[in-house]
């Protein structure tokens, strides 16, 4: 996955739920930095064939379809 300010994250492709799994799907997660801004933000989906062939996935430029930060509660 990669997100609008160059940060790229590595997917990993499992059973899910890992106990009785019912499907296969790719996943990520990311630990949102304290000091990382607050607004929506763009990412897209980018995936390499072993030939070195890549395809890419975003969702709509819409702002309801962006991720959004928002700041924590204190």
């Amino acid at each position: 996955m990669h997100l609008s300010d160059g940060i790229k994250l590595p997917m990993h492709f499992g059973k899910h739920p890992p106990k009785n799994s019912t499907d296969h799907f790719w996943t990520v997660s990311w630990l949102i930095p304290p000091n990382y801004p607050t607004g929506s933000f763009g990412y897209k989906v980018v995936a390499t064939e072993k030939s070195g062939k890549q395809h890419s996935w975003q969702p709509f430029n819409v702002k309801s379809s962006s991720l959004t930060v928002i700041a924590a509660k204190k």
